[in-house]
């Protein structure tokens, strides 16, 4: 783990480079190879090691847009502006997504799986952009844009004139065995 958080160390702060001090008032100049000690080295391979581990996790395509970059953090910067983009279009993203999340509706021909996905594509751009919802407000989001109970009535009418039928149905069933029941109830009177 120690090794792990030295090289992200040299990706974020750049690269190690062993200075001496000369002069009456101290001033730090880089050191000749000769002049390198065996801890100057070390840290030098590190430097090459974070650069090394960055280069081997990109491909062709990426590898070009950092071709000429000299440090592990030179290209680091270079691909986080290539994926995220400067600050000013972070934030652009970052406020067109609240826009479309704040807008977000299901649409008329749409699933609720369909709406599912595309609400969570939405949620986790945001969060990539390291803007995150707290998961009470996307349910209540949710909840706010599902259907109606009533919307399938509308969107099957086939089921809707079935319905209304087997209802008219059991209302003549249950009208029948009333009248029945009334019938054997009812008190004979002779008059």
């Amino acid at each position: 783990m120690a090794k792990d958080s030295e090289l992200w160390n040299f990706i974020c702060d750049g690269p190690f480079v062993p200075t001496k001090n000369l002069g009456n008032p101290l001033v730090a100049i880089p050191k000749t190879r000769k002049e390198l000690n065996n801890a100057d080295r070390k840290a030098i391979e590190k430097n090459f090691c974070a650069k090394k581990i960055l280069v081997c996790g990109i491909g062709p395509d990426e590898y070009n847009r950092i071709l000429a970059c000299h440090s592990a953090k030179e290209i680091w910067e270079a691909l986080q502006i290539a994926h995220e983009g400067t600050t000013q279009v972070k934030q652009s993203k970052i406020c067109m997504l609240t826009t479309e999340y704040e807008l977000f509706r299901m649409q008329d021909d749409e699933s609720i799986q369909e709406m599912h996905t595309r609400f969570t594509s939405i949620i986790n751009e945001l969060h990539s952009l390291g803007e995150t919802i707290p998961r009470n407000k996307l349910v209540r989001k949710i909840l706010t844009v599902l259907p109606k109970p009533g919307h399938f009535v509308k969107d099957f009418p086939l089921l809707k004139k079935d319905q209304y039928k087997n209802n008219s149905d059991k209302a003549a069933k249950r009208n029948m065995f009333l009248t029945d029941a009334s019938i054997k109830n009812t008190p004979l009177t002779i008059s």
